[in-house]
């Protein structure tokens, strides 16, 4: 009977004993818990290590060591001192051990596949069957995927980029890239690896032609290989410069033509991908300015690069109208001369009415009328000031100045410029009432609006204009601002006539060079008569 005591009595104790390690070991992982959302991680870890000394077999422990030694390598990552980079290099293996001990033993739902969602098999149709001797927990956990093994693989990836571990970051890529040969976002993963993780730019640029080659009819893959070629194109920041001048000009527009071929196969395949347009612009741009010559011309070859460089301008321009169609973006108002647009409204009043304009002019106090209270319409006299266009007559001498009205003086001795009185009707906007509310009374804001305008010297109008017995009316309207797209820096006429002019210049070109082999063929010849007679 003793015996029986004295052994139920040793259990009892050993029970005990466990139960107090492990109370103990579950208010270190509290400590620890604590010391982690203070930040102080350091600290945490030592806690969470008591505790796995006291419970071997803790198995949320380990994960919260490794979340706690992954804050220490993230907030390390940009680590350039040797001491803190070994350091970071300490916790990252401290955190990956975890990671993999955890997942190692804690408790799985269902079968593990470790292969990405890619190279997984797909049901046709609806689901896959269960089969009958899996649970019906395990199968749901299956067809949902399991959130522990996928946040293990994200904290393990997470580690191993901020640790800069390129041979490991690599293998995991190239493991998904084998069992996912049709996913092209792996392309661009394993180059940017390379490239930022691994600083091997040579082996980045061999994925980003492979990924090319791989997936010929993306328009993304072109894409993102031109926009990597482009970027020696880039111009330093703190020279003030708009391109490169490390690279020389011949070199600038070689890269800026590939640039271009690349995004031409891209927009070949998705006519409304907009990004390659953006880009394309750039491209012509820097050729633009690429382009070496004396302003004004004094050589054919002067003359041929200043019609290149307008060329080139003009195709960037091009570009960006593209995205502006893609993207619904309308024309900026034209800015003509004021004397131009008089002219020509007096030969054809209706010559401008289907172009908008933007007219600078002064609004006459005491015009401003209300024309449609309902529709928010009113009138007002706008005074806008201009340089009269004289006409040359074909074999005369350019003609003077029209001289300034009578008695007429202006700043500093200069006379005014005559004016012309334009009718504005402008139409304001009418916000929406709330809620189907009716819409608000916005006639304090018009009133303010139309006292401002008549306060300032100056205001800009757009609109469309036409003319009509002598007098002028542009109707323009309130628009919500959301940007509006550039002016042709051409006109149809005067691309055309750059376009002749630069055969006639490369004709003139080839001609002299011509006339100059000619005359270093004789010169030679002559050289060797002069030999043979001696």
């Amino acid at each position: 009977m003793r015996r029986k005591l004295a052994l139920l009595a040793a259990i009892s104790m050993a029970v005990g004993l466990a139960a107090c390690t492990k109370i103990e070991s579950r208010d270190l992982i509290r400590e620890g818990n604590q010391l982690y959302t203070d930040g102080q991680w350091e600290l945490a870890i030592e806690k969470y290590n008591q505790s796995l000394e006291r419970e071997p077999d803790g198995v949320t422990v380990l994960w919260n060591r490794a979340m706690a030694a992954e804050s220490i390598v993230l907030d390390l990552k940009d680590a350039t001192d040797e001491a803190e980079v070994e350091k970071r290099k300490e916790y990252a293996s401290l955190a990956l051990a975890s990671l993999d001990e955890w997942n190692d033993k804690r408790e799985k739902t269902s079968v593990q596949d470790d292969r990405p969602e890619c190279a997984k098999p797909k049901p046709e149709g609806e689901a896959a069957p269960v089969p009958e001797a899996a649970p019906a927990d395990a199968a749901a956990a299956e067809e949902e995927g399991d959130p522990d093994l996928k946040a293990f693989k994200q904290h393990r990836l997470a580690v191993l980029g901020a640790d800069a571990r390129c041979d490991d970051l690599i293998e995991h890529w190239r493991q998904m890239h084998m069992a996912c040969p049709q996913n092209e976002d792996l392309y661009m993963t394993i180059a940017q690896t390379f490239e930022d993780t691994c600083g091997m730019p040579d082996k980045a640029e061999e994925w980003y032609v492979k990924r090319t080659e791989d997936f010929p009819d993306s328009a993304k893959s072109w894409y993102s290989l031109a926009t990597r070629r482009f970027y020696p194109l880039m111009p330093d920041p703190e020279a003030g410069l708009p391109f490169n001048a490390a690279i020389d000009a011949k070199t600038r527009i070689e890269i800026a033509d590939e640039v271009i071929g690349f995004l031409e196969k891209a927009t070949a395949i998705d006519p409304k991908y907009r990004d390659p347009y953006v880009w394309r612009s750039m491209a012509y741009t820097q050729k633009s300015l690429a382009r070496e010559f004396i302003d004004p011309p004094d050589t054919p070859v002067d003359a041929i690069e200043a019609i290149l460089a307008r060329r080139d301008s003009m195709l960037a321009w091009r570009e960006t109208k593209a995205v502006c169609d893609i993207e619904k973006i309308p024309d900026c108002p034209f800015e003509v001369e004021p004397g131009e647009l008089f002219r020509d409204l007096a030969g054809d009043g209706s010559s401008w009415k289907d172009r908008e304009v933007n007219l600078w002019g002064n609004v006459i106090n005491d015009s401003v009328r209300e024309v449609d209270a309902g529709k928010l319409v009113y009138e007002f006299d706008l005074e806008v000031e201009y340089t009269p266009i004289v006409e040359p007559v074909e074999g005369d001498a350019p003609p003077d100045p029209v001289p300034p009205p009578e008695g007429a003086e202006g700043l500093e001795g200069e006379a005014p410029l005559p004016t012309q009185i334009v009718t504005v009707r402008h139409t304001f906007i009418q916000p929406e009432g709330e809620d189907g509310a009716p819409p608000p009374d916005i006639s304090a804001e018009i009133a303010a609006q139309l006292e401002v305008w008549k306060k300032l010297k100056s205001t800009a109008f757009a609109g469309f204009i036409e003319g009509k017995g002598g007098a002028f009316t542009l109707v323009s309207a309130q628009k919500q601002f959301l940007g509006c797209c550039p002016p042709a820096p051409l006109t149809p006429d005067a691309e055309k006539s750059d376009a002749q002019r630069l055969e006639e210049l490369r004709a003139e070109l080839a001609a002299l060079e011509a006339a100059e082999q000619a005359a270093a063929d004789a010169a030679t010849q002559k050289g060797k008569k002069g030999k043979q007679g001696k």
